[in-house]
């Protein structure tokens, strides 16, 4: 009896096996009969990604209104650390400045790039709606934004 359990039992777990297999004709399968290839017809080439001034942002560069050029903020920029009152943390910010500092470009406030004129002091300068502030200060460039 127990002969016949363990027989019944071997032939169930062959035929469970044989039935997960996909028994089809005995044609050999070729690697692209298993991974299809999904082709793009139009190819992504990294670096191929210049915006309508020449900057490619996959190596990091945007455009500069204020020098004119595509640049690295990181590289050409001084960074400025604000606290923005709508949310819950610090946002970094680039300021770049023209050549004599008389202008300054304000890099990634919310995509726009503002660029705000030297106001009296040589110290402090102003965006046209007067809404945007930065100055140097002992501590380095402070940004104030007024809503």
């Amino acid at each position: 009896m127990m002969k016949i359990l363990k027989l019944v039992f071997c032939m169930s777990i062959s035929l469970a096996c044989i039935s997960c297999f996909n028994i089809t004709d005995n044609k050999e399968e070729t690697p692209t009969d298993k991974f299809q290839a999904v082709v793009n017809p139009t190819p992504v080439i990294l670096g191929n990604d210049s915006d309508e001034h020449g900057c490619k942002a996959s190596a990091g560069y945007t455009w500069s209104e204020l020098l004119g050029q595509c640049i690295r903020v990181w590289e050409t920029g001084t960074p400025v650390q604000y606290e923005d009152t709508t949310a819950s943390y610090k946002k970094m910010v680039y300021a770049i400045f023209n050549a004599d500092s008389t202008q300054v470009e304000i890099m990634s406030i919310n995509g726009e790039h503002p660029i705000l004129t030297q106001q009296g002091s040589e110290k402090q300068w102003v965006s046209g709606d007067k809404k945007i502030n930065l100055q140097q200060t002992e501590q380095g460039l402070m940004l104030t934004i007024c809503k």
